[in-house]
């Protein structure tokens, strides 16, 4: 009897300890379901994502502005505010530059950048949620680079720019002087100033061990990234694309092709008749595997690092929950199922529950 009930024991504890382990080793379904459930492939506002992807608001979208015609969006209009007053007058250094929006700009980065607050640039620039930007737009940012200079006998604006490489008007209208009317022994800011250095055989010769040194460092440096690199493998997720097509609509605001609305599109749409081959975009495991509203027929994978794909509109499914897939296996055939106007692939990365742009990580 006592035998029979320490196999009894031993068969007991031998099933928690694989239960356990399968429940280390695989995400909770829980938490998986949670995912499923508040996926939304539009939102009202753009996301806001933590870490390296992504640092702030999403504000431009190329496709939207290429694709829509005649939109009523607010456009910019940078004024001088009271805000910018108010800290000029509490440092003189303070002074307005227009920024260039570049590919993968947002606004907290600037902000970061030039050590103010993004509420700074929104108000500067009257940016509102209806306000339209996009690669290329260009912004008013408070800036403080730039250096002091003593005026000396003999120096004029124009020479000064120069020393500087700067215009002279940007030096006039920020010291509030006229060309013709400086004064010796004042001290005066120049906006974005670099003082241009005097050459001669000591500093060239400074320059060129500086240079020398600076060379064998950098190789140091370059030794060490690549060892350290070998060890320390990036956690960015690398994608290949799904399937190949034209994009029809970007990740971005947009206005929806149904209810004409402007919203926030989390993924990609990229176009593809009715039966093309969708393709898992990285190794992983499936998390859902079937219909859901909007998304219609859907597949969503779980990669490392809590990266999921998100691949909706299919026609035909051929993997279920729990099965292991590999970067390039077909998965699915493209459709036009959910909420759809013509048949695409709707294709989403996401860290967690938060979108990201899918064009970070398609190679």
């Amino acid at each position: 009897m006592r035998k029979l009930l320490f196999i009894i024991f031993c068969t007991i504890i031998a099933l928690l300890i694989v239960s356990f382990k399968s429940h280390i080793e695989k995400k909770d379904p829980i938490d998986n379901s949670f995912i499923i459930e508040n996926l939304k492939m539009e939102t009202d506002s753009a996301p806001i994502a933590e870490g390296s992807d992504s640092d702030g608001d999403i504000i431009f979208d190329d496709s939207f502005y290429k694709s829509i015609s005649g939109d009523k969006t607010e456009k910019l209009k940078p004024v001088a505010s009271g805000i910018y007053h108010e800290m000029k007058s509490k440092d003189s250094r303070w002074h307005i530059v227009n920024y260039k929006i570049k590919r993968n700009d947002t606004l907290s980065q600037i902000a970061k950048r030039y050590g103010i607050s993004i509420d700074v640039i929104l108000e500067l620039n009257n940016i509102t949620k209806n306000t339209s930007l996009k690669k290329g737009d260009i912004i008013s940012i408070p800036s403080r680079e730039g250096v002091f200079h003593k005026i000396s006998r003999g120096d004029t604006l124009s020479k000064i720019a120069k020393n500087y490489s700067v215009d002279v008007e940007s030096i006039a209208k920020h010291n509030n002087i006229e060309a013709n009317n400086i004064i010796a022994g004042t001290e005066i800011f120049i906006p974005d100033g670099k003082k241009t250095e005097i050459v001669n055989k000591k500093s060239i010769s400074e320059k060129r061990d500086s240079a020398i040194a600076k060379a064998d460092r950098k190789k140091r440096e370059e030794k060490n990234i690549a060892s350290s690199s070998k060890i320390q493998p990036s956690n960015k997720l690398k994608l290949s694309w799904p399937l190949h097509g034209s994009i029809t609509s970007s990740f971005g605001y947009r206005k929806h092709p149904l209810t004409g609305e402007k919203n926030f599109h989390c993924g990609l749409d990229i176009g593809a008749d009715v039966g093309t081959p969708v393709y898992a975009a990285a190794d992983g495991v499936v998390i859902f595997s079937g219909w859901k509203e909007a998304y219609g027929k859907l597949i969503v994978i779980q990669h490392k690092n809590n990266y999921i794909t998100v691949y909706g509109h299919n026609s035909q499914l051929f993997v279920e929950e729990n099965e292991t897939v590999e970067r390039g296996q077909k998965i699915a055939l493209s459709g036009m199922t959910g909420g759809v106007t013509g048949p695409h692939l709707h294709f989403e990365i996401r860290r967690g529950i938060v979108p990201l742009n899918p064009l970070r990580f398609l190679k």
